[in-house]
């Protein structure tokens, strides 16, 4: 079976991406994306009030994105609920490694990362319930993720979207070969790993 690369090597090797706005590529940060990772790091690790505003600041900045940006219903793959929570992880991460990084460019460049598996139009919520919780998930995302684990041969069902046992078995294989509590269910945490696995395939066959 391919092995699927994982979302953290993903995240650490993404490059940040040329900072558009001005003819010489610039652009004015505000407010808390001017903030360095080590700031964000510290202010993460203490849970402060601070680090509640930059979870705002953060889901701001995705609804702008998804406001502004041509054939982009949500940039973020779960439905509907915040950003925040999940792209806090992959500043994280990202800053473990890029201490100086400014936070607002770092959030520019996974935005553009994830352009190309954004959801571009209007698409149905389905809601799913595993082991008590329920879980919303964007039907067009479903199906992209059941594209990815049918070619990586976890999936032998159809591409429609919905969520049903071959998915919720395909979902805990993928989990337990990734580390990952293996339930099936589609947390945000499995559904952006398998795209960003998705788009890192994607990117290695053109």
């Amino acid at each position: 079976m391919k092995a699927l690369t994982t979302l953290l090597v993903a995240v650490a090797l993404w490059p940040m991406a040329a900072q558009a706005a001005t003819s010489e590529q610039q652009f004015a940060l505000k407010g808390v994306g001017r903030l360095s990772c080590t700031q964000f790091l510290t202010e993460r690790a203490a849970g402060s009030d601070l680090y509640w505003n930059i979870g705002g600041w953060i889901d701001g900045y995705a609804s702008a994105y998804n406001a502004y940006v041509p054939e982009t219903y949500d940039i973020s793959p779960h439905a509907p609920g915040t950003a925040a929570d999940t792209f806090s992880v992959f500043l994280a991460k990202h800053c473990e490694q890029h201490p100086q990084d400014p936070i607002g460019l770092v959030l520019k460049s996974l935005l553009e990362r994830l352009h190309a598996i954004r959801v571009t139009d209007r698409s149905e919520v389905t809601t799913v319930a595993v082991d008590g919780k329920t879980y919303q998930v964007y039907a067009s995302v479903l199906a992209h993720v059941q594209q990815a684990l049918i070619r990586d041969g976890y999936y032998d069902g159809t591409m429609d979207g919905k969520f049903g046992p071959k998915l919720q078995a395909a979902l805990s294989k993928f989990q337990a070969d990734s580390g990952m509590p293996a339930n099936g269910a589609p947390t945000e945490a499995t559904m952006v790993r398998i795209l960003f696995a998705d788009l890192s395939s994607d990117s290695a066959t053109r």
